[in-house]
């Protein structure tokens, strides 16, 4: 049997200035979906009801049951593997297309049960049109999983970003000022999913036509089975309480509190699942050499930390404008939801980091067990604080997913060369600089008139953001670390250059 191999693939992938090439391209393309993302939803906002988000959220957590077992799940046997085989890739690639559309085929069948659940009529066909996304999840799978393991970021990218702006942004915009409601969202969705899959499909340049071999559907099975319980239960977390909403408080109320949360998600998909997609290959590679990995673990905190807590406090902070800017004053309701769980932002972005190390050193059996933890947190939190309102709900929340990452973070500690306590003061240390923004932020914005709303915002978060440069500028290299000492040098460089004398 020949080599799947090229040019690229002949890297490891993971390590020392790749893992950063890989974090670069995915943070670039982040930004872009981002910016796309924040324009459609402010349009988008503005042209549908709450209604129609809910159902739409509703539909999303249904079909997102099936799509979670498509997010890197199925494909570990290819990252984990020495050398891929062509027959192997085209044996994973159509026991994940038939898998994908077994689960489709469930979804439709048991969608008017779903509909009778949350006692609204119309998100049937939602669901059963949706459920392609999962079809498409499955075209994908393999390629994705081939480009990542050849560190194709690149490739990752540009699919993702192509499909998002015509599908998720320009369908979903037209369909939506054409009048045609949840169903602009549905078709986005679908067609956002068909177009990565299918150039993923054509970039990875694997072979589907070729033989099939039991002997790989069994790795296949056998590497992904693990991850795809834990991935089942990652969605049970982060959807459950959409579901709780919906059927305690109300599809209306669900638009509502699916908004706050999309707004937390953009964030989180911005600061932290592109450091996610990187380091697990990378700890892939270090599976047996703990003190390498937990010098990885910590390098990835160090850098993420400081990001994941400045989103976190300006989301909160500026909750108001972000709401006012992006959805509209008509959806005013949100802004307390947001502030709310904007204060469990920074787990839900840094126990990425920490996920990363069992699934990347082989211990998914483990994550799977804590990822059922994770959802009776998230799904009891909802439970107990749909009792009293949308507000509680997210109050909760974001105190469930803080112990969550604690039980997180430790167990991640166990796998490597790391003790909790040194984790704890890395954490400690990368919050000084949230507290300076916060506290620059909070003075400077009260200095400005309540009537001058923008201008407050808008100095308020400047002068969070100066007051952060001026103290990464000022404290020693020892203190920053080498992530942030090196990120410093290359900004700081330009300016040494227009001060040093000629010849010096």
């Amino acid at each position: 049997m020949s080599r799947f191999q090229d040019s690229e693939q002949t890297q490891e992938p993971g390590e020392g200035s790749h893992m950063l090439t890989g974090v670069r391209w995915l943070v670039f393309g982040r930004l872009l979906v981002m910016a796309l993302s924040l324009i459609g939803t402010a349009v988008l906002s503005r042209l549908l009801t709450p209604l129609e988000f809910g159902m739409m959220a509703a539909a999303l957590a249904v079909i997102g049951f099936a799509d979670s077992m498509f997010e890197g799940a199925f494909g570990l046997n290819l990252i984990h593997a020495q050398g891929i085989d062509e027959d192997d890739v085209a044996t994973s690639f159509w026991s994940v297309f038939a898998l994908s559309v077994v689960l489709a085929a469930a979804i439709v069948l048991f969608a008017p049960l779903i509909e009778r659940f949350y006692s609204t009529s119309g998100i049937a066909v939602t669901i059963a049109f949706g459920s392609l996304v999962v079809v498409a999840r499955g075209i994908g799978a393999i390629p994705r999983a081939v480009m990542q393991r050849s560190g194709d970021f690149r490739g990752l990218v540009g699919s993702n970003t192509v499909a998002y702006l015509i599908g998720q942004f320009a369908l979903s915009i037209g369909l939506a000022l054409l009048g045609f409601g949840v169903w602009s969202l549905v078709w986005g969705s679908v067609v956002t999913g068909a177009i990565e899959a299918g150039l993923n499909l054509v970039q990875s340049r694997i072979k589907p036509w070729r033989r099939v071999f039991p002997g790989a559907a069994v790795a296949l099975v056998r590497d992904s089975s693990p991850y795809a319980l834990s991935q089942l239960l990652s969605w049970a977390a982060n959807n459950g309480a959409n579901i709780v909403v919906g059927r305690t408080l109300g599809i209306v109320s669900l638009g509502l509190f699916s908004r706050g949360w999309r707004l937390v998600e953009i964030i989180n998909a911005l600061v932290s699942t592109p450091l996610q997609r990187v380091l697990f290959p990378a700890f892939a590679t270090l599976r047996g050499d703990s003190r390498r990995a937990g010098a990885v673990m910590a390098s990835a905190l160090r850098s993420g930390l400081p990001v994941f807590g400045l989103a976190a406090v300006a989301a909160a902070l500026h909750a108001s404008a972000i709401v006012r800017l992006l959805l509209g004053p008509a959806w005013v309701e949100v802004i307390l939801i947001l502030q709310l769980l904007a204060l469990g932002l920074l787990p839900r972005c840094a126990y990425k980091v920490t996920e990363s190390v069992a699934f990347g050193m082989g211990n998914s059996a483990g994550t799977a067990v804590r990822s059922a933890i994770q959802a009776v947190l998230l799904v009891g939190a909802a439970f107990v604080g749909g009792m009293f309102g949308l507000l509680p709900v997210a109050g909760f929340l974001s105190a469930a997913m803080w112990i969550y990452y604690l039980i997180s973070l430790g167990y991640a500690a166990s796998l490597v060369i790391a003790t909790v306590g040194d984790l704890l003061r890395l954490h400690a240390k990368a919050m000084l600089p949230v507290a300076v923004f916060a506290i620059a932020d909070s003075l400077a914005a009260s200095a400005v008139p309540e009537a001058w709303f923008w201008i407050s915002h808008f100095v308020g978060g400047g002068a969070g953001l100066l007051a952060v440069l001026l103290f990464m500028a000022l404290v020693p290299r020892t203190w920053l670390g080498p992530e942030w000492s090196t990120a410093r040098d290359h900004l700081t460089r330009p300016v040494v250059g227009v001060f040093r004398r000629p010849g010096a």
